[in-house]
């Protein structure tokens, strides 16, 4: 879903007089970046993906998951302790 929203923008910038999105580089082209990876995240909530079904990506997920900065930025937000 993430990569079709890009695509879209991708789209959106062929045609920059159509209006169909902020200009790239510009503060409001950021924010709706923004709204497009929160809405596709909380979109992909619902789907109850297993990573267990894929062990390298669950491997992946993990080796990430432990770097210093990522739990760094886990406990600011409060998802973990």
């Amino acid at each position: 879903m993430l990569a079709s929203r890009y695509r879209d923008l991708d789209l959106a910038d062929k045609a920059p007089g159509a209006g169909l999105a902020p200009a790239d580089g510009t503060f409001e082209r950021s924010q709706l970046q923004e709204w497009f990876n929160y809405i596709s995240t909380k979109i992909h909530k619902g789907f109850g993906l297993d990573i267990a079904t894929w062990p390298n990506l669950a491997a992946y997920q993990k080796r990430v998951g432990a770097r210093p900065k990522v739990q760094e930025a886990l406990k600011a937000e409060g998802l973990i302790k």
